[in-house]
């Protein structure tokens, strides 16, 4: 069973806005072998970049990501590079990358790399989730758009937002059936839920079967008139 071995170059940081962290990792990919002969490589099919946070050792282990190699048989001195995101900025992490054959056959671990993860990259998004519920029927949509539920109660819908997006879910019911109430994160009668979307949240919208009642007309106010003739 041949084995091949690389070396991790170097982890650059990658800086931007934002809280979410991210690393650049970079490194040369393996040409031969770790046999003895060191024969050629001619079937080198991805890379595993391991990462995990400082001290511990990231391989082997359970977290990485698959990168596909370019080619499998690499030219000398060809850098492979990769962006690691949804990390935390301002922590340390510790990396490390294996190739991996057509065969399956993964090389020994690259030398640790440690850094320090730096604002940029795609900052997780925050699910809202809405739950529909009761004996009738209706539908929950959102601004800014995105969420969308529609259908009989007991159906469900969610949608993730940047934090500090201020989300406004309103509640329609179909025909036949009334919108009763929120319960959970909101709470009453009125059809329209306003949240800030600074953790994720869960929304319970009951609806009932009836018919909304027929809006009220004013009543005539009690007004005296006195007409004076000259």
């Amino acid at each position: 069973m041949k084995r091949f071995a690389l070396a991790l170059l170097a982890v650059t940081l990658w800086t931007g806005v934002g809280h979410a962290g991210q690393l650049d990792a970079l490194w040369t990919a393996p040409t031969k072998n770790a046999d003895p002969t060191g024969s050629p490589l001619t079937n080198l099919a991805s890379y595993r970049l391991y990462w995990v946070l400082f001290p511990m050792s990231p391989c082997p282990g359970t977290q990485f990501i698959v990168i596909n190699a370019a080619s499998p048989a690499p030219l000398p001195n060809t850098t492979v590079g990769t962006n690691l995101t949804g990390l935390t900025q301002g922590l340390t992490y510790n990396t490390a990358v294996t190739s991996v054959n057509a065969n399956g056959v993964e090389s020994a671990c690259s030398p640790i790399i440690s850094a320090v993860a730096k604002a940029g990259g795609t900052e997780p998004l925050i699910t809202l989730t809405v739950n529909t519920h009761g004996q009738g029927s209706g539908g929950v949509s959102s601004v800014p758009v995105g969420l969308s539920c529609s259908g009989v109660a007991g159906t469900a819908c969610s949608k993730g937002y940047a934090s500090g997006t201020v989300v406004t879910v309103t509640a329609a019911p179909l025909a036949g059936s009334v919108f009763a109430r929120w319960v959970g994160e909101c709470e009453g009668t009125n059809p329209a839920c306003t949240v800030t979307m600074t953790t994720a949240r869960l929304l319970n919208a009951v609806f009932e079967i009836g018919t909304a009642p027929a809006p009220r007309v004013p009543g005539q106010a009690g007004i005296s008139i006195t007409v004076i003739n000259e």
